[in-house]
């Protein structure tokens, strides 16, 4: 073999074994992706993480990825759109474990499902159950007695209030708030859209987007 493929196989072993030897992983290289790099240091914490991305040549493909072989590798999904992140789970199911990355100035009362991401000052109050694959944003809050289902993201300051159902793939925006629920639980139907400033007294239907105080359904898909 000629000396330069020689020298190629042996970088692309090399390659492949300090791959191997990285085994914590984050999905997308946007805002969100390094934001969570930057928590993740901000923790203290000494693993060294690496982009798995199809933009950019400062991360590996998510192909690639896929194909590393290693019974110890985890991946975490840095992005805001539930969808995106249901669509990039359904590609890596089966060939990776998950972990949570939650921020040290956060506060959580009840136990996350796989894949969480909390970014700085949340707060998740007791007796609450987190879906797979949760995101919340800065300063956001989960009170009581909620039931959060998988791939919901919750903004900045969003505020989900004692007693309430969200169920999956649904957003809350920033600054808004689910008000509790008082003789029965308020549910948040799945796919569900609530904006900005939005303020929910009552039950949402699935797959509607909402608006104002009080929120009311500006379309439904």
């Amino acid at each position: 073999m000629h000396l330069t493929g020689i020298l190629y196989l042996k970088f692309d072993i090399l390659r492949y074994y300090l791959l191997m030897s990285k085994n914590h992983f984050i999905y997308g290289r946007g805002s969100c992706g390094k934001e969570v790099k930057t928590f993740l240091k901000d923790n203290n914490d000494q693993i060294n993480y690496q982009f798995v991305d199809d933009k950019g040549s400062k991360s590996i493909s998510l192909k690639k990825f896929i194909k590393i072989k290693n019974k110890n590798k985890f991946l975490t999904i840095a992005l805001m759109d539930p969808k995106v992140r249901k669509n990039i789970y359904s590609k890596v199911i089966g060939k990776t474990s998950f972990f949570n990355v939650i921020h040290k100035s956060s506060l959580i009362f009840s136990k996350l499902g796989k894949g969480s991401i909390i970014y700085p000052f949340v707060t998740i109050s007791n007796n609450t159950k987190i879906g797979d694959f949760f995101l919340a944003n800065l300063y956001s809050f989960v009170g009581h007695d909620c039931k959060i289902g998988k791939f919901v993201t919750l903004g900045p300051h969003a505020k989900c209030c004692g007693n309430v159902i969200i169920k999956d793939n649904v957003i809350l925006g920033a600054n808004s708030t689910i008000l509790q629920g008082i003789k029965k639980k308020i549910t948040i139907g799945e796919n569900s859209i609530i904006g900005a400033g939005s303020v929910v007294y009552d039950n949402v239907p699935p797959n509607c987007t909402l608006i104002g105080n009080p929120a009311k359904i500006v379309s439904r898909r």
